[in-house]
């Protein structure tokens, strides 16, 4: 009995052990099963999380794209003005190329005409040079001219006052002379009063200078006032010899001779 109790035991034991390992075995697979379920749960749940993801991804990406679209369009809209204002700075700047080419053709014209102009102003101011030297000279000589003229009009103005005071007194000794003449010819013709007719008539035919002779001589002023010898010997203002002055007043012409029946 004793024995067979340790072998019912031991088949017991033997019995158990396997009945546990299955137990156990079932237990880890149903924990795995449940583990599985578990993963797959999570696996569904994480991949519905990723598919929602993935839609509001793509729905953000479908957005980017669209705004990507939209920028694209702009850029290229930009890009055609950007093209367009491009090609309008070229033809604007061929533009400016031709005036400045222009402009500077008209330069060089310009400077050529400057430097001609420099050239004609140099030409000219060696001219105006030597005409002021020329002026200058003749300045110099006309104040020379100046100071002589002034010295010969100083001169002259001396001699005419010279000249002056010599007629005034010419004409102061004239004027005694006429005095004297009329003097004389006062007392003549109170002596010829006195005298007889005979003599008066013999006297108005004597030559009132030499007393010889008889007068011949006529004046223009009307006076017979002495013979042609007398009036030759009369001073004569010009080269005419039959120009003098009468012996009584004195008036200027030619003299001729008269004949008395």
């Amino acid at each position: 009995m004793s024995s067979s109790a340790p072998e019912q035991s031991t088949s017991a034991t033997s019995f158990v052990t396997p009945m546990n390992t299955t137990l156990s075995t079932t237990n880890n697979s149903h924990l795995q099963t449940v583990h599985g379920l578990q993963l797959l749960n999570r696996l569904s749940e994480r991949t519905a999380d990723q598919d929602y993801a993935s839609r509001c991804d793509i729905v953000l990406l479908e957005d980017v794209l669209k705004k990507m679209d939209d920028q694209f369009f702009l850029q290229e809209r930009h890009v055609e003005d950007l093209s367009t204002q491009l090609k309008q700075e070229q033809d604007r700047n061929h533009e400016l190329q031709q005036a400045y080419s222009i402009e500077r053709k008209e330069a060089a014209d310009m400077q050529s005409n400057v430097h001609e102009l420099v050239d004609c102003m140099s030409e000219e101011i060696a001219f105006y040079t030597k005409m002021e030297k020329a002026l200058r000279n003749n300045m110099a000589i006309l104040h020379e001219r100046a100071i002589t003229a002034q010295t010969e009009r100083n001169a002259i103005s001396t001699t005419l006052q010279t000249t002056n005071r010599e007629l005034k007194s010419e004409q102061a000794a004239l004027d005694e002379a006429k005095m004297k003449i009329s003097m004389l010819s006062a007392e003549l013709l109170q002596s010829l009063e006195k005298r007889p007719e005979s003599d008066s008539v013999s006297l108005q035919h004597e030559c009132t200078l030499c007393m010889n002779a008889d007068v011949d001589a006529l004046f223009p002023c009307g006076h017979v006032a002495c013979c042609m010898t007398c009036a030759f010997k009369l001073p004569a203002d010009n080269a005419d010899e039959f120009a003098a002055r009468c012996p009584f007043c004195r008036e200027k012409g030619q003299f001729k001779k008269v004949y008395f029946a």
